[in-house]
């Protein structure tokens, strides 16, 4: 038995998915069926653990308040309101991707709702956690990419639980948003499987 801090950029992955161990087994199951060594070239075909990910960030988004932008010196229509011109603007992915008009269940990390068996809505459009448009996060690939093999490497190799003494309760609550979300250590106890 190994218990350690996960590391910073799945920790909210992981958190979910210790808390929901159905979901932990479902993932397992899905990785397991694939006996070859990981490697980006399926990593990124499988569902449900491309799922598990779009949900914790939708839940958990990197950058919850959003990027400002500047509006134009003349001013625009932004969502069918008048902005007057040179002023700060920004949409708050965390708000909007727990918003009840584009997630059925917003609260719940529910990652059966980007393969089609969640509730309703699931409004894809909706999910910003790496911004969107031209100046949308250039490493969103590669996040996403290293996400993947940190996610299916533990999950082949362990079991895992929340380690005695761990609040589970008090982890979102906890979170800070420092432009970066900064969750809190999630300690578990990893178990090697058989």
């Amino acid at each position: 038995m190994l218990c350690f801090p996960v590391l910073m950029r799945s920790r909210c992955l992981f958190y979910y998915l210790v808390l929901h161990q159905d979901k932990y087994k479902r993932l397992q199951a899905e990785i397991d069926q694939r006996p070859e060594p990981l490697h980006n070239d399926w990593l990124g075909s499988l569902p449900y653990l491309n799922a598990a990910i779009n949900e914790a960030l939708r839940l958990m988004p990197p950058v919850p308040a959003g990027l400002q932008r500047v509006t134009p010196p003349e001013g625009m229509h932004l969502a069918g309101q008048w902005i007057p011109g040179n002023v700060f603007v920004s949409v708050s992915a965390h708000t909007v991707q727990r918003d009840p008009r584009n997630w059925g269940r917003p609260n719940e990390f529910i990652p059966e709702r980007w393969i089609g068996e969640g509730p309703e809505p699931c409004n894809r459009d909706a999910w910003i956690p790496f911004s969107y448009g031209t100046y949308g996060c250039v490493g969103k690939q590669l996040g996403l990419m290293e996400v993947r093999h940190i996610a299916a490497a533990v999950v082949k190799s362990y079991d895992m639980h929340f380690a005695k003494g761990f609040d589970a309760d008090a982890f979102e609550s906890t979170m800070k948003d420092d432009f970066n979300m900064t969750p809190p250590s999630v300690r578990v106890v990893l178990t090697p499987r058989n």
